[in-house]
């Protein structure tokens, strides 16, 4: 059995241009097709030449063998050979934004699980996975659901089976007055029980354009790699009076290698936060929807004199 517990696979049009440079880079060069002298070739091609000169294969005779020669009986023994294989989680988000700060506008989760059976003579494999899509509303600041979920309590399901079958001879005998229809060699089956619910708005079709716009971009040779990095996080002081912040554990300021504690802001001024290292959460056993209700980033204010 091979059990996986998560996986998070994080993809932006930097990374992907990334990607396809190092695969330009060890890919060979094709090689210039030397044009060939054919010259020599076709100077003597309608002169008269002996037959035996040529040791074609039509021309050749072929030792006869016997269909006992190499005929043999032999009895394979039955193995029985099983797999098992589970993926708790697997996290796919696609992100755009501007050089390395990106921000996530759609996230693919899903689970997996899977059999194969006597994989070197008959195979049977069945495999059941899950699937959730959520795309990011940046004008809310909120994840919505692509893909919902089946009655709002569990993911999509989607089931596959595969089976070879024995080699069997279907032909016709003497005095039959009927076709048999033979069982096919391999069978594929893939059903689910559940109605996928796709959700399609305006804002969805905004993020497509964006992921769309964003991967073409980031495809073309072009890209610009000297593009400022931004913070994810910006406070402003607007209240007019010097103010305390104080993010928690989950925040630092921008280029600070430790996390931050209090930090003032005077008016006017502005402070750029980043993430700091997160512990594990609870990505790939509770859905994105519920994730998001958490408090995983806050931050709080005080005035300088009553802080």
């Amino acid at each position: 059995m091979i059990g996986m517990k998560s996986y998070e696979f994080n993809i932006s049009p930097i990374i992907l241009n990334t990607v396809m440079t190092i695969m330009a880079a060890m890919s060979p060069k094709a090689k210039e097709d030397e044009s060939k002298d054919v010259s020599k070739e076709t100077e003597n091609l309608w002169g008269i030449k002996s037959i035996s000169d040529y040791n074609s294969w039509f021309l050749g005779v072929d030792m006869a063998t016997e269909i006992t020669e190499n005929f043999r009986d032999i009895e394979t023994p039955s193995i029985e050979e099983n797999c098992a294989v589970v993926v708790k989680s697997v996290q796919v988000t696609l992100e755009c934004g501007l050089g390395h700060r990106t921000v996530p506008l759609l996230l693919a989760e899903s689970k997996f699980s899977g059999t194969i059976k006597n994989w070197t003579s008959l195979m049977a494999a069945a495999a059941d996975m899950t699937l959730e899509v959520h795309y990011y509303n940046e004008t809310h600041a909120v994840w919505e659901p692509l893909i919902e979920r089946v009655e709002g309590k569990r993911p999509w399901n989607l089931k596959l089976a595969v089976k070879n079958n024995p080699v069997q001879d279907k032909s016709l005998m003497p005095g039959d007055d009927f076709i048999v229809i033979p069982e096919p060699q391999t069978e594929v089956g893939i059903s689910s029980g559940d109605t996928m619910n796709i959700t399609v708005s305006k804002s969805s079709l905004t993020v497509f354009n964006n992921l769309a716009k964003g991967f073409s971009e980031g495809a073309a040779s072009t890209f610009d790699y000297s593009l400022k990095d931004r913070a994810p996080f910006t406070v402003t002081n607007s209240v007019g009076v010097p103010i305390k912040v104080q993010p928690n554990h989950n925040l630092r300021v921008m280029g600070s290698p430790e996390k931050s504690g209090v930090c003032d802001l005077d008016a006017g001024q502005s402070l750029e936060l980043e993430y700091a290292s997160m512990e594990p959460s609870h990505q790939g056993k509770l859905s994105i929807l519920s994730r998001q209700e958490s408090s995983l980033f806050t931050l709080t204010f005080g005035m300088l004199l009553y802080f």
